[in-house]
This record gives structure tokens, sequence and C-alpha cells, in this order.
């Protein structure tokens, strides 16, 4: 079937019940879903939403008070109960930033996409949702993927998921990430 893209007998085509608009809504949610969970981070101790103000990467959870990290989502506790020993970053004279063994994260999130604090705030999410989506493609089946391309095209402005000037943008700041670096979220 041309529409749900699911193998039907040439015989049987007149019975058949076309899936498409299901799974087509289906893929939508998956796709919102991910972008959805890449707009905050979860509290790593009772996995309550946080939202970072434009301040320092340090978040206390509103419910249970647990400090932690915006970006790698370790507990304060899991570093010596100081940050100062997590923020431990330092930037080269070419502007590259260094990130000691892969294991610390800045203080701010300015100091890693550069701008205001409210532009690397909005780079943080959007390279975090790029990351989701490249992860959610990559386990789609050659179908699914159809119906991703399918899904976007249809539900999404022009077509895209992101804006070609926020992409363009979060790229001139990629370039200056160490080349250990693989992303916030679970480092060890």
């Amino acid at each position: 079937c041309l529409r749900c893209l699911q193998e039907v007998h040439p015989n049987s085509l007149i019975d058949h019940d076309c899936q498409a608009e299901h799974k087509l809504k289906k893929m939508y949610q998956r796709i919102v879903k991910v972008l959805d969970e890449a707009s905050f981070q979860k509290c790593p101790k009772c996995d309550t939403r946080g939202i970072k103000d434009l301040a320092c990467t340090h978040i206390t959870c509103n419910k249970c008070k647990a400090k932690w990290c915006y970006l790698c989502r370790k507990l304060k506790s899991s570093f010596g109960n100081t940050f100062s020993a997590h923020n431990n970053w330092k930037t080269s004279r070419n502007g590259r930033i260094s990130l000691k063994d892969g294991k610390y994260c800045p203080m701010y999130l300015h100091y890693l996409y550069g701008g205001t604090p409210l532009n690397s705030l909005t780079l943080f999410h959007l390279h975090k949702k790029m990351l989701k989506i490249q992860e959610l493609k990559e386990s789609l089946t050659e179908t699914e993927q159809i119906l991703y391309e399918s899904v976007v095209q249809k539900f999404f402005k022009k077509g895209e998921l992101f804006s070609k000037s926020n992409v363009k943008k979060l790229k001139e700041v990629l370039h200056k990430f160490p080349k250990n670096f693989k992303g916030f979220e679970n480092r060890k």
C-alpha cells in the first residue's frame, strides 16, 4: 500500500485496512516527545523536570531540593559536595575549550556556546534536540524513516525541525568544542 507502506497482496487491496493516518500520527507523537524531552533536564534524584535559569549551570530541584549540574545531570554530592571541583574548564588563546579528561562541565553555558546567557541556553537545548532526533532517526527501520520524512514535511514549518539560522549558529559554536566531547548527559 503506497499510503501506509504495508505489504498487501494485490487480491486483498480492496479489503485492506489502511493504517496510514494512524502510523503518521504515532510517528508525529514520537518526534514531538523527543523534542519535548530535550527541552529540559530531569533531576537525577527524583526525575522532576528542571529548566535552567540564565545563571550558572548548577540547579536545585524544586521537588526534592537535590543540587545538581544541569549539563551532565550529576548530583553535587558525586563530586565532593562542591561545584568548584566540577567546573574546571579552561579556554585556550585560540578559543578552544579544554575538558581536562572529559569529566568537567563549564560554570556557565556561555563558556561553551558563547553569546548571551539566553542565546547559550537556547543553543544548548537545540544541540540536545538535534542529538536526540539523530538517535531517533538511527533507531528507525527503513519504513519508519519514510514515515518520519513524511511527518516532518507535513507537520513542521518549511519541512524542517530546526530553523536554518539556529543550526548555522550552533555549527559555528561546535567547532570550538573539545575533541573528546561526547555530550553531557550520563558522562562518567
